[in-house]
């Protein structure tokens, strides 16, 4: 994940470097899933954060539609 911190307003682009990123995949920072989510290969996506209402750190997660999922625990941080 880079940058691994943004504004708790959220908009900021994160690139989520991986493998096997597939069309349909989602993520989610924390619980919450990215605004928008764009595959930019097999092995790289960009999330558009989505805005966090208190700052702290928090787990990223990716999904693919075949159900299997990576978590980076206590990745990205919401800055106030």
């Amino acid at each position: 994940v880079t940058p691994i911190s943004g504004d708790i307003a959220g908009g900021n682009i994160i690139t989520l470097t991986g493998s096997n990123f597939a069309a349909g995949m989602t993520a989610t920072i924390g619980s919450i899933p990215c605004t928008t989510l764009t595959i930019l290969s097999g092995d790289q996506a960009e999330c558009k954060v989505p805005p966090s209402s208190i700052a702290g750190t928090l787990d990223v997660t990716v999904t693919n539609p075949d159900e299997k999922t990576v978590t980076l625990e206590a990745i990205y941080t919401y800055v106030a």
